[in-house]
């Protein structure tokens, strides 16, 4: 049962920052308030984070091996898609408070359910990282290509890529930057890894979607350039020559709260998919 609602909100959006207040004085009947990220957080805490995808990734990042422990609850209020949310924030001509009652009441009747979000493990000459979306092994400033091979254990996947670079993604981050590369939509309760090459100069070269069960290791061939790892577009490194990136499932998935309440209810996910992406809808509709 919950006990604690954390609030964390895009600190420089106004409306961000109403919603989060809405929210504190609602909730404060039933649970205890936190704002901001505490050093610990359990089982019995609910993680609300209200902005952008950016804000979800950075929270869901900083929360560390805690990010597995508390529930999370995203809160969409930005210019962005705000995909990885499970609700919007009010406009300014609702009633904030309103709105805040309604989440409440559905935390406290527990008209929600736990939907698992499975991250992707990466390591990189040494260094550690989780992913929720992606990890992508890229080029650097520069307009020159990049070549990597990729191994599954023993097995060689892909040879030699020439190109821009190789996304590695969960099913959620299949529909961040490896649907822009020409990557499939998975369904995010799928334990899957996708494999996105970028721009790539071999026309043979497309997506595939494999085990979860892999461990997948992509070593960087060349010296055209500057070479990069990026995790979920927040952290990274550079990679040189002959250096590796490793990528398997994570071991334990996030837990999303999905609200099912009559009057405070998350949008199915091909739902967000037809009104955020045009998934399946003619011009017209």
């Amino acid at each position: 049962m919950l006990k604690t609602l954390v609030l964390v909100s895009k600190e420089d959006d106004a409306l961000a920052l109403r919603a989060r207040d809405a929210l504190a004085r609602a909730g404060a009947r039933s649970f205890k308030i936190s704002q901001g990220l505490p050093s610990k957080v359990s089982l019995s805490d609910l993680v609300v984070c209200i902005g952008g995808d950016g804000t979800l990734l950075a929270t869901i990042r900083k929360l560390g091996d805690a990010r597995f422990e508390a529930m999370i609850l995203g809160i969409h209020g930005s210019r962005g898609l705000g995909f990885l949310h499970s609700l919007t924030m009010p406009l300014e001509s609702v009633d904030a408070d309103a709105w805040a009652d309604r989440i409440i009441c559905m935390l406290e009747t527990q008209a929600y359910v736990g939907e698992a979000r499975w991250g992707l493990l990466v390591e990189c000459e040494g260094q550690k990282f989780w992913a929720l979306n992606d990890v992508v092994v890229g080029k650097g400033s520069l307009s020159r290509m990049i070549e990597v091979e990729v191994r599954s254990g023993p097995e060689l996947v892909l040879p030699r890529l020439r190109g821009d670079g190789l996304i590695v993604s969960s099913p959620t981050g299949s529909t961040a930057y490896s649907l822009s590369a020409g990557g499939p939509v998975l369904d995010p309760a799928l334990r899957a890894l996708l494999v996105t090459p970028v721009c790539s100069h071999t026309m043979g070269l497309r997506p595939i979607v494999m085990s979860a069960e892999r461990e997948l290791r992509v070593q960087r061939l060349d010296d055209n350039t500057i070479g990069q790892v990026t995790v979920d577009g927040q952290e990274g490194m550079e990679i040189a020559k002959g250096g590796t990136v490793t990528v398997q499932m994570a071991s334990r998935p996030l837990r999303f709260l999905i609200p099912m309440a009559a009057d405070c209810r998350a949008p199915a996910y091909y739902e967000v998919l037809r009104n955020k992406l045009g998934f399946g809808r003619d011009r017209g509709c």
